[in-house]
């Protein structure tokens, strides 16, 4: 998906070493890079889609908090951004 505009597709991918994170993998003159970003959620990141739009696209993102230790039980949040104005 084409995140800021610049008209080459970008990549995201759920990260889920540390809760909440992503990797964006650019593509730029000098090759690919990787970028760790904190998306602010409060749990893993379970599922990710993207749905273009004409400036920005529109993000989905299955959100898991789970309840316990052993990671068997908890709550999942189905987020959407929408972007503009």
């Amino acid at each position: 998906m084409d995140l800021d505009g610049d008209g080459i597709e970008e990549f995201v991918i759920p990260q889920n070493q540390l809760e909440g994170h992503l990797a964006v993998v650019f593509r730029g003159p000098a090759g690919y890079r990787l970028q760790s970003v904190n998306s602010g959620f409060e749990g893993t990141i379970t599922g990710l889609g993207a749905i273009p739009g004409e400036d920005t696209p529109t993000l989905i993102v299955s959100v898991v908090r789970f309840s316990n230790w052993s990671k068997s039980a908890g709550e999942t949040q189905i987020i959407m951004t929408t972007g503009g104005e």
